[in-house]
């Protein structure tokens, strides 16, 4: 097989990896599919590399194997600095503080978080910085931090609209009902909240 084909054969694996477990919820199938693209992808293409460690390390945390799926995050931030690629480092790191964040290690996923919201930033990518914000108000508002949780879930929404992605702005919108509900401002929490279903 050529080297051209078996980067095609990779890409096309790690789709039906994202299908079985996004579409189906069929984590273990995903995993299998995700092994396989691994098997043949290179560093050549280090975005399609990074994109079937992403699908696999999503494979291991949906099913609680977060010692998995750390390892498969660890790679892909390692392809990631080897590329010299400062979008995908951000998306990396902060895969990785998503990992503290449900091991309840809060203070732990804090540094990762400030990490991508630099790189994010230097790399000028609308989505990455949104991303970003967005996962600092999550960790806010474990933290009880309500009107920073608020803060940064309006600027990740304002970058979301900016960028054109509707989904995004939706789970803006969210994070932003739960900082108003926890901060007790209900009749802000109802609005966002049907604001974010009906773009859902």
């Amino acid at each position: 097989i050529r080297a051209d084909d078996r980067q095609f054969e990779g890409r096309a694996l790690t789709a039906l990896a994202d299908m079985a477990l996004m579409r189906e919820a069929d984590p273990t199938r995903s995993r299998e599919l995700a092994d396989q693209a691994l098997a043949v992808l290179d560093e050549s293409e280090p975005g399609h590399l990074f994109d079937a460690l992403r699908v696999r390390a999503n494979a291991a945390y949906w099913v609680g194997d977060l010692t998995d799926s750390e390892q498969y995050l660890r790679e892909q931030l390692a392809v990631a600095r080897r590329a010299g690629r400062k979008d995908l480092e951000s998306v990396a790191i902060l895969a990785r503080a998503d990992i503290h964040r449900a091991k309840l290690e809060l203070d732990e996923a804090r540094p990762l978080l400030t990490e991508a919201i630099r790189l994010a930033e230097e790399t000028g990518v609308i989505a990455s910085r949104g991303r970003a914000l967005l996962f600092l108000g999550r960790i806010s508002l474990l933290k009880g931090h309500f009107e920073q949780a608020e803060e940064a879930a309006e600027e990740a929404r304002r970058l979301f609209s900016e960028a054109g992605a509707v989904w995004a702005v939706a789970r803006a919108l969210n994070l932003g009902a739960w900082a108003a509900w926890e901060s007790g401002d209900l009749e802000k929490a109802e609005k966002r909240f049907r604001e974010s279903v009906k773009m859902l």
